[in-house]
């Protein structure tokens, strides 16, 4: 009682949340009203760029030569729109937000004279889901987009549409083989150009150099017709190369390859750094490239004209040992989803505040179309931050994030009602709860009716999942071949899987999926989680342990019982289980464990996203970026 006493003031805020129904993944903004509609959008070409830099100008993101007409303002109804993501940078290695390093100067200037944002959450730890869930203001688990495997389904609209149909000249600039027009972010953009990440004349000076290539051929004030440019900067991602002076300025020991490698080799709690330099000298790698592009930031800032809306974001973070993880994508902690959000209005709205309050990279596209007096789509699930930088209190509410971790074998979830924050992982049920900024001490436990009130509506949230999961339990070799008659595998996460033993292959048509794995023992359990689309499909599925079928040794849903033949077939005629695992299987014997977890309390969310395998030149690309393997 005495915990509970302690923390009253957190529990009167739950309390008063849940008797206001205001325990939602968002709530509705209040959108601008309709406006005329501008001329129609034409395609814009682009050229090589080859600029070299320039002198570093010191810039709060206003262009200072720039002389506009005196009736530029009134002849010019809406602004021009900048995005800027610069991609894995976690926001508490900027100084402005209290790094030791000196990091982030110009970033730091934008900032000290606009808006910035101290806690401001991405929706997923990697580049696709975070980046699509922007674009479409939805998450991931509702825009379908949450694996590599999915692509966007037409009837989302997406932001680059929005400003497109308003009659902006619209324009992209990416570098990463996770933002390609394969996905779907090609949409609602007349001018759409990829840079081959792991290529040298696709880094950040050379994606200015054609951003400073656009912006002088862009629509001028006069015309009325503003533009909208998103760029897409990638140098912050390992492999941590940053050039000189950086490299020597902050003493940098390692290159790029060997930082990878480090990383990597380290990626997994299981795989902690033999001692505290090897962690220091790849954190080291990592910032020296930071000031790279934030020189290169200086340079488009310094080139976009005044009635111009600029909006600096990160699509995720970096981890580094802080919850035992390398790099990004594994976990829900801060240092992968925390990141900075930094606006400047245009100049003759301009405005300076620091916003406390929490929010998120959902937030960003309804907040730019509401800057663009532009009704933002009924699908958006963000909310204008406007009056939060006007100096008003924004209602409570939930900050959801979320991770289908292939190669790490991992789905979590996580729910920020701040400054509380839950983080759940299925495959152990593990629940866990944080008072931000301290995510070292688990107050799940101790705090018990906190606790409670972020579980109910994760569960909610986590009940509209449906999947299958198999479980291969015991000593042996076991082998398990499953087939769609009709849909599609549309996803599949393999945990405990050996990349030296264990075999897993699904067929080209996602129809087929062979898993072969040796569990390792009397009490050893391999899983594979699988999604299908439609979720209703119907699997037909093949057993054998040491090459000999069995019934005996496969039990079916919640009752165990054993199948009458194999193959078998697996559908909605086995009883469910709930969706959320709340502790780790066990098994009574050797054998395979096939479960189906729906809930019959919930509508299954709608999902409209296609499966759409990633072609050739992705898969490569992806490859060398070390997300496939």
């Amino acid at each position: 009682m005495n915990r509970l006493r302690s923390r009253a003031w957190e529990f009167l805020l739950i309390a008063v949340l849940l008797a206001a129904g205001a325990l939602a993944f968002y709530w509705k903004p209040s959108h601008a009203p309709d406006s005329e509609d501008d001329s129609p959008a034409a395609t814009e070409s682009m050229d090589e760029d080859g600029e070299d830099p320039g002198d570093e100008p010191e810039t709060d993101g206003t262009m200072p030569d720039e002389k506009p007409a005196a009736d530029e303002e009134s002849s010019v109804r809406r602004p021009n729109v900048l995005l800027i993501s610069i991609d894995t940078l976690r926001a508490d290695h900027l100084s402005c937000l209290g790094y030791a390093r000196p990091t982030t100067p110009n970033l730091d200037r934008l900032a000290d004279a606009n808006i910035l944002f101290k806690n401001c959450r991405s929706q997923a730890p990697w580049t696709l889901p975070s980046h699509m869930s922007l674009f479409t203001s939805m998450l991931p688990s509702d825009n379908g987009v949450d694996n590599i495997n999915k692509v966007l389904p037409p009837g989302i609209n997406t932001l680059a549409e929005a400003l497109r149909d308003e009659g902006y000249t619209t324009a992209a600039l990416v570098n990463n083989g996770q933002m390609r027009e394969h996905w779907g972010f090609n949409r609602g953009f007349e001018t759409w150009r990829e840079f081959d990440a792991d290529l040298p004349d696709s880094d950040c000076e050379h994606i200015t150099g054609a951003a400073l290539d656009w912006l002088k051929k862009a629509p001028s004030a006069a015309a009325a017709r503003p533009f909208f440019l998103f760029l897409h900067y990638y140098d912050v991602h390992d492999p941590y190369e940053s050039p000189e002076p950086y490299h020597s300025q902050f003493g940098v020991t390692l290159d790029g390859l060997a930082a990878r490698n480090l990383a990597s080799s380290h990626r997994n709690p299981s795989e902690p750094f033999g001692n505290p330099e090897q962690l220091a000298s790849l954190v080291t790698a990592y910032d020296a490239q930071i000031p790279w592009v934030d020189h290169e930031l200086s340079r488009v800032l310094a080139s976009v004209p005044r009635n111009t809306l600029i909006v600096l974001f990160a699509d995720h973070g970096e981890a580094f040992k802080e919850h035992g993880w390398t790099l990004h994508g594994a976990t829900l902690y801060d240092e992968e989803v925390h990141v900075p959000l930094v606006i400047r209005l245009p100049e003759s709205r301009k405005k300076h505040a620091v916003v406390g309050e929490s929010v998120m990279l959902l937030d960003v596209a309804p907040t730019i179309l509401s800057a663009c007096g532009i009704r933002a789509p009924a699908q958006f699930q963000g909310t204008d931050l406007t009056p939060l930088w006007e100096g008003k209190t924004a209602p409570p509410r939930l900050v959801p994030a979320e991770s289908k971790a292939v190669l790490e074998g991992r789905f979590t979830r996580s729910l920020v009602l701040y400054p509380l924050k839950a983080v759940y992982s299925l495959f152990d049920g593990r629940f866990e709860l944080y008072k931000l900024p301290d995510e070292r001490r688990d107050i799940a436990n101790t705090d018990s009716a906190a606790a409670d009130a972020l579980f109910r509506p994760l569960r909610r949230w986590m009940d509209t999942e449906r999947y299958w999961m198999l479980q291969a339990a015991g000593s042996g070799d076991f082998e398990a071949e499953l087939t769609l008659a009709e849909g599609q595998f549309a996803l599949f996460i393999p945990v405990g899987f050996d990349l030296d033993r264990d075999r897993f292959e699904p067929s080209p048509d996602d129809k087929k999926l062979a898993w072969h794995v040796y569990p390792g023992g009397a009490g050893k359990v391999k899983s594979l989680l699988i999604e299908t689309d439609p979720p209703e499909a119907a699997i037909t599925a093949d057993f054998k342990i040491n090459g000999t079928r069995s019934e005996k040794t496969v039990f079916l849903g919640p009752g165990q019982a054993h199948p009458q033949a194999l193959p078998v077939q697996l559908d909605t005629q086995l009883g469910a289980v709930s969706p959320v695992i709340e502790k780790p299987f066990a098994a009574a014997h050797d054998g395979f464990y096939i479960s189906r977890h729906a809930s019959g309390d919930a509508q299954p969310r709608s999902r409209a996203s296609k499966v759409e395998p990633p072609d050739e030149q992705t898969i490569k690309q992806l490859k060398s970026l070390g997300y496939l393997q």
